[in-house]
Protein backbone atom coordinates (compact mmCIF):
# COMPACT_ATOMS: atom_id res chain seq x y z
CA UNK A 1 0.00 0.00 0.00
CA UNK A 2 1.47 3.36 -0.99
CA UNK A 3 2.05 6.01 1.65
CA UNK A 4 -0.80 8.36 2.42
CA UNK A 5 0.68 11.60 1.11
CA UNK A 6 1.09 10.46 -2.54
CA UNK A 7 -2.48 9.10 -2.50
CA UNK A 8 -3.85 12.35 -1.10
CA UNK A 9 -1.87 14.47 -3.57
CA UNK A 10 -3.01 12.20 -6.43
CA UNK A 11 -6.66 12.56 -5.47
CA UNK A 12 -6.28 16.33 -5.13
CA UNK A 13 -4.64 16.53 -8.58
CA UNK A 14 -7.43 14.40 -10.08
CA UNK A 15 -10.15 16.62 -8.64
CA UNK A 16 -8.55 19.91 -9.67
CA UNK A 17 -7.54 18.61 -13.09
CA UNK A 18 -11.08 17.42 -13.77
CA UNK A 19 -12.43 20.86 -12.92
CA UNK A 20 -9.72 22.52 -15.00
CA UNK A 21 -10.46 20.36 -18.05
CA UNK A 22 -14.17 21.11 -17.77
CA UNK A 23 -13.85 24.84 -17.23
CA UNK A 24 -10.68 26.25 -18.79
CA UNK A 25 -9.19 23.92 -21.40
CA UNK A 26 -10.82 24.65 -24.74
CA UNK A 27 -9.10 22.05 -26.92
CA UNK A 28 -11.85 20.22 -28.87
CA UNK A 29 -9.77 17.01 -28.80
CA UNK A 30 -10.43 16.76 -25.06
CA UNK A 31 -14.22 16.72 -25.34
CA UNK A 32 -15.63 13.52 -23.87
CA UNK A 33 -12.45 12.65 -21.98
CA UNK A 34 -12.63 11.86 -18.27
CA UNK A 35 -9.98 11.19 -15.66
CA UNK A 36 -10.11 7.90 -13.80
CA UNK A 37 -7.07 7.98 -11.54
CA UNK A 38 -3.87 9.82 -10.72
CA UNK A 39 -0.97 7.84 -9.25
CA UNK A 40 1.77 9.96 -7.71
CA UNK A 41 5.28 8.59 -7.17
CA UNK A 42 6.55 8.32 -3.60
CA UNK A 43 8.95 11.22 -4.13
CA UNK A 44 6.04 13.37 -5.48
CA UNK A 45 8.03 14.22 -8.63
CA UNK A 46 5.85 12.37 -11.16
CA UNK A 47 2.09 11.90 -11.45
CA UNK A 48 0.63 9.33 -13.85
CA UNK A 49 -2.77 10.58 -15.02
CA UNK A 50 -5.13 7.91 -16.41
CA UNK A 51 -8.01 8.93 -18.67
CA UNK A 52 -10.86 7.36 -20.63
CA UNK A 53 -12.45 8.67 -23.81
CA UNK A 54 -14.79 7.63 -26.61
CA UNK A 55 -13.53 4.61 -28.58
CA UNK A 56 -10.79 5.28 -31.12
CA UNK A 57 -9.83 8.70 -29.75
CA UNK A 58 -7.17 7.80 -27.17
CA UNK A 59 -4.21 9.04 -29.26
CA UNK A 60 -6.02 12.28 -30.10
CA UNK A 61 -6.89 12.95 -26.46
CA UNK A 62 -3.35 12.09 -25.28
CA UNK A 63 -1.93 14.54 -27.85
CA UNK A 64 -4.31 17.25 -26.64
CA UNK A 65 -3.32 16.67 -23.03
CA UNK A 66 0.39 16.75 -23.87
CA UNK A 67 -0.02 19.95 -25.90
CA UNK A 68 -1.89 21.65 -23.05
CA UNK A 69 0.63 20.25 -20.53
CA UNK A 70 2.37 23.53 -19.70
CA UNK A 71 -0.91 25.39 -19.19
CA UNK A 72 -2.34 22.53 -17.10
CA UNK A 73 0.74 22.27 -14.88
CA UNK A 74 0.84 26.05 -14.32
CA UNK A 75 -2.85 26.21 -13.41
CA UNK A 76 -2.59 23.22 -11.09
CA UNK A 77 0.50 24.62 -9.38
CA UNK A 78 -1.35 27.86 -8.66
CA UNK A 79 -4.36 25.99 -7.21
CA UNK A 80 -2.61 23.26 -5.22
CA UNK A 81 0.15 25.32 -3.59
CA UNK A 82 2.51 22.36 -3.41
CA UNK A 83 6.21 22.91 -2.82
CA UNK A 84 6.93 20.99 -6.03
CA UNK A 85 4.41 20.36 -8.79
CA UNK A 86 4.79 16.80 -10.14
CA UNK A 87 5.42 16.22 -13.85
CA UNK A 88 2.22 14.90 -15.42
CA UNK A 89 2.41 11.79 -17.60
CA UNK A 90 -0.81 10.85 -19.43
CA UNK A 91 -1.98 7.27 -20.07
CA UNK A 92 -5.11 5.82 -21.63
CA UNK A 93 -6.89 3.69 -18.99
CA UNK A 94 -7.58 0.28 -20.51
CA UNK A 95 -9.41 -1.09 -17.46
CA UNK A 96 -12.85 -0.17 -18.85
CA UNK A 97 -12.05 -1.87 -22.16
CA UNK A 98 -10.87 -4.98 -20.31
CA UNK A 99 -14.04 -4.99 -18.20
CA UNK A 100 -16.21 -4.63 -21.28
CA UNK A 101 -14.37 -7.50 -22.99
CA UNK A 102 -14.87 -9.67 -19.90
CA UNK A 103 -18.60 -8.88 -19.86
CA UNK A 104 -18.86 -9.80 -23.55
CA UNK A 105 -17.04 -13.06 -22.89
CA UNK A 106 -19.36 -13.94 -20.00
CA UNK A 107 -22.41 -13.05 -22.10
CA UNK A 108 -21.21 -15.32 -24.92
CA UNK A 109 -20.72 -18.15 -22.43
CA UNK A 110 -24.30 -17.73 -21.18
CA UNK A 111 -25.63 -17.82 -24.74
CA UNK A 112 -23.76 -21.08 -25.33
CA UNK A 113 -25.53 -22.87 -22.47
Amino acid sequence: MPPRRPRRVGELIRQELSLLLAAKVRDPRLKGAALTEVEVARDLKTAHVYFVCPPGRSEEVAAGLRQAGGFIKRELAAKLELRYMPDLVYHYDTSLDKGRAMEDLLASLKEGE
